[in-house]
């Protein structure tokens, strides 16, 4: 979802810059999400079936489709994870006037979510695509940084993960694939905790997706999902 997102609004943004009017895409995504438009309403995209439709329908209209931006000759392609500061306004409108899919959380209580990137990273031999993953004495460091940095005393701690594959499917793992006990990692803060671990599907991804973004405090993985959070958070 993340990169996809990111790819969207670097295709919008080379529309912008060259003097084009962007014809949002249906996204095709894994996740159970297919064509069903869930990430489209999930980010606040305009439904665009009918103007789609008739352009496809109506080759006499001047419209020039462009696949990837990468392939935009003979125009430069944007610099990678490039998005206009006008791109950017867009989209945070486009979020801001969505119908909710999701509860937001409870805004009586401080919220803190963390997104812990495990799933098929952590089965992949040692390369950089794993050795971005992040240890949970990391998350539960940054947790105490939080709560001593703010002073909070009240609070509700929400954590994410994609969990393990395999044999492990649908059970918290640490950052090499082995079965790691979320309980007992985050257990001083077993009162607090809420936790949502195991493989991904819309409705967890949507959850996980606006509860981060309306979050007190976002603790993050390097990862593109983590990255678009933060691009609405910032907004």
């Amino acid at each position: 979802m993340g990169h996809t997102a990111r790819d969207y609004m670097r295709i919008h943004s080379w529309a912008i810059i060259h003097g084009y009017t962007l014809v949002t895409p249906l996204c095709d995504l894994g996740h159970g999400f297919g064509k069903s438009g869930l990430f489209e309403k999930a980010l606040g995209i305009p439904n665009q079936k009918n103007l789609r439709k008739f352009l496809l329908d109506n080759p006499q209209t001047q419209n020039l489709h462009v696949p990837h931006p990468q392939g935009a000759l003979p125009h430069k392609p944007l610099p990678n994870g490039y998005v206009s500061p006008k791109t950017r306004k867009v989209f945070l409108n486009y979020y801001n006037n969505r119908v909710p899919l999701t509860e937001p959380p409870n805004q009586d209580i401080k919220n803190i979510t963390i997104s812990i990137r495990r799933g098929d990273a952590a089965m992949c031999p040692d390369t950089i695509v794993r050795r971005r993953l992040l240890p949970t004495s990391y998350f539960l460091q940054a947790v105490r940084r939080a709560l001593d940095l703010f002073a909070i005393k009240d609070f509700k701690l929400t954590i994410f993960s994609d969990g393990g594959m395999g044999e492990h499917r649908g059970s918290y793992v640490d950052e090499f694939g082995n079965p790691e006990s979320i309980l007992d990692s985050f257990s001083p803060y077993t009162n607090s905790l809420n936790f949502a671990v195991g493989p991904p599907s819309p409705r967890t991804t949507l959850e996980q997706f606006h509860h981060s973004i309306q979050s007190d405090i976002f603790i993050a993985s390097p990862s593109g999902f983590s990255k678009l959070i933060s691009f609405y958070r910032e907004g």
